[in-house]
């Protein structure tokens, strides 16, 4: 399983593959890291020390939601994908969002770097996760299918930047 997240986070990570062969047979494993990264991340990052159970409530609920909205989204625009393989999908894409998380966790970053390392994070994530949804047939609904992957890594985004 070890070796699978560490396909599939290289497949996000070198977007040269397509992800749709590699994410197409969907595991929570992965996407479970990525949560739990990105909520000890942001926990750390608390200003009140009692305040990470809620960060990390209000991220799983984030997640899970926008998973559901992507989903549903999807299927009504014509796209064949699971609720799992979303969660999956963007599980795994997560992945630069959340090592931003525990880099700007460990190390303070000055506040324009710090915003411009989130806004790449945040395009790289919806761009990786997009990936997915390469069917030539529906070519002129993909930027109806991204924009709401791209307001869920913006939530998220939104949350790195005010914690």
């Amino acid at each position: 399983d070890v070796r699978q997240i560490g396909q599939r986070v290289t497949v996000v990570l070198l977007m040269n593959q397509s992800p749709a062969d590699t994410l197409r047979e969907w595991d929570l494993w992965g996407p479970l890291v990525m949560g739990l990264a990105l909520a000890i991340g942001l926990g750390i990052q608390a200003p009140n020390g009692g305040e990470g159970a809620a960060i990390f409530t209000l991220l799983i609920l984030l997640v899970s939601l926008g998973s559901l909205v992507v989903t549903l989204n999807c299927r009504l625009l014509g796209y064949r994908i699971a609720i799992l393989q979303t969660v999956c999908l963007l599980g795994y894409c997560l992945f630069p969002l959340a090592a931003l998380a525990l880099v700007t966790a460990l190390l303070p970053l000055w506040a324009p770097l710090r915003l411009l390392l989130t806004g790449a994070a945040l395009a790289w994530s919806t761009v990786a996760s997009v990936r997915i949804l390469n069917d030539p047939a529906l070519e002129e609904r993909r930027l109806l299918a991204v924009y709401p992957i791209f307001l869920l890594y913006l939530a998220v985004s939104w949350m790195l930047l005010i914690l």
